[in-house]
């Protein structure tokens, strides 16, 4: 009988033994998750921080690739003087090589200093981009926030695969909440004169085709 209790209480000993190295080893995991998702998270800055536009011109300026708000959808973005900053540019958005992303300018009197070959370049009303872009005194190459044929993303979390790749995520929240609007910007070609085409139809079309004729551009005809 007493060799039953001690075996029984050598079993349950064993048990707690084991209870505890699980819980153990729960708990170290959880830290090392805590951990992660800590660092994953600080790579997250809200547009209204007062250091955020600095910040940003910083990590350009460095070299790496962010994430902003745009007018339309979320971006990525990077130096567009740095070959090594596009070429991570295109790695992270898997994008093709062949396939060219527009430059970021902050007034139209830049386009002249930038733009002397046919590229696009987007000159942003949203002010978080654009205090950047001014910040920064260079071109700004950008493209959206997602891998390469995949939906423009509204928010944040949509794009949350990328963000270790990221030197930080600028989040100006929701910016939209209509399937529309992942549809991007407008892109229209200018480049001859006094005739204007759609590349892109986009979230303003309408909008950007009454602007151009009010100057007296019109449709180029194919």
């Amino acid at each position: 009988m007493s060799k039953l209790v001690a075996s029984a209480r050598k079993g349950i000993k064993l048990s707690q033994t084991g209870v505890q190295q699980y819980i153990a080893r729960r708990t170290k995991t959880d830290l090392t998750m805590s951990g992660l998702i800590k660092r994953h998270h600080e790579k997250v800055i809200s547009i209204d921080n007062r250091n955020a536009v600095k910040h940003a011109a910083a990590l350009l300026n460095s070299g790496s690739v962010i994430a902003l708000p745009t007018d339309t959808v979320y971006g990525l973005a990077c130096s567009a003087n740095n070959p090594e900053a596009i070429q991570k540019l295109y790695d992270i958005k898997g994008r093709h090589e062949l396939k060219p992303v527009a430059i970021c300018v902050p007034e139209v009197d830049h386009l002249r200093r930038w733009g002397t070959v046919k590229i696009g370049i987007r000159i942003p009303a949203f002010k978080f981009i654009r205090d950047v872009s001014r910040s920064f005194t260079l071109p700004i190459a950008l493209t959206s926030a997602n891998k390469s044929a995949s939906k423009s993303t509204l928010n944040v979390h949509e794009f949350e695969c990328l963000w270790p790749s990221l030197g930080a995520v600028f989040d100006g929240g929701q910016l939209g909440l209509s399937e529309q609007q992942r549809a991007a910007s407008t892109v229209i070609d200018l480049s001859e004169d006094g005739t204007y085409s759609i590349i892109r139809s986009g979230v303003a079309a309408e909008h950007t085709i009454r602007t151009v004729e009010k100057y007296n551009f019109f449709p180029k005809h194919l």
